[in-house]
Order: C-alpha cells, then sequence, then structure tokens
C-alpha cells in the first residue's frame, strides 16, 4: 500500500518537480521556481514531527505549483495570504476532500483530534479543511 507521503512525491516527480531534505532555518518547506531549471521542494530535514506531518507540507508546496503561486516577484509580499489560501485550498481537496470530512462528521467524529484520527490526518489539516469549507458553505 502506497502512503500519503509516498503518493506526493512520485506526483511531484510525475511533474518534473525535485525533492530535497535540507536543513532549513525556521521553515519547515518551500518550493522554488528556478526558471531555467525544473521547480524544487525541500522538506527541512528537522522539526517535522511524522510522516503526516511532511505529507501535508509536501501537498501544500504542490498546492503553490500547481495553482502557480510562487513568491516570485516585488508585488508578492501584498498577495501572499492569497496565495497561501490557493496552495492550502489545494492541499485540503487533495488530503481531505469534504466527502471525507462529512463521513467522518456523520460517524460521530466532532472534535478535531477525532476527525484527525478519523481521516489519518494532522488536526492542523482537519482545522484548516473545516475553515475552508465553511467559506465555501459546505459546513
Amino acid at each position: 500500500m502506497v502512503t500519503t507521503l509516498e503518493y506526493l512525491l512520485q506526483k511531484a516527480a510525475d511533474n518534473g518537480i525535485s525533492v530535497y531534505e535540507l536543513s532549513l532555518e525556521n521553515i519547515q518547506s518551500m518550493i522554488a521556481d528556478l526558471k531555467d531549471m525544473d521547480p524544487a521542494i525541500c522538506l527541512s530535514s528537522s522539526g517535522i514531527s511524522s510522516s503526516r506531518e511532511a505529507a501535508e507540507l509536501m501537498a501544500h508546496e504542490l498546492g503553490h505549483f500547481f495553482t502557480g503561486t510562487y513568491y516570485d516577484s516585488p508585488y508578492c509580499a501584498n498577495n501572499r495570504g492569497k496565495m497561501e489560501h490557493k496552495a492550502n485550498t489545494w492541499m485540503v481537496k487533495e488530503l481531505l476532500p469534504f466527502a471525507s470530512l462529512r463521513e467522518a462528521l456523520k460517524d460521530s467524529c466532532h472534535e478535531y483530534w477525532e476527525i484527525a484520527e478519523y481521516c489519518n490526518c494532522t488536526e492542523h489539516l482537519v482545522e484548516t479543511a473545516i475553515q475552508i469549507y465553511q467559506q465555501k458553505g459546505l459546513l
């Protein structure tokens, strides 16, 4: 059985994205669009506590790739919130689709930790998903 992280690493490879594990200070992950080269995702070699967390960081960075929201221009500081929201929305759709969240809620999971255990993800992803699905009027 393929893990979520393995699935995402394959998705990156299929799209020509190199993935590196590096010692990053103050950040856990990043994506770089190197213009003349293929894009690259870097995951921190420290500070990531689980494969679930690594998968979510990977999905977030892939979200930047698939939505084209890179920090590559002088005006990006003004749009950072919008860029992060687009990457998070992609991550949520990929890792915690609405149907899965709805199934957890129907199965009497109400606390973030209960939903996280049921859906095999982190509480942070559950919180982000709930915010996004509420904004879309689904919850």
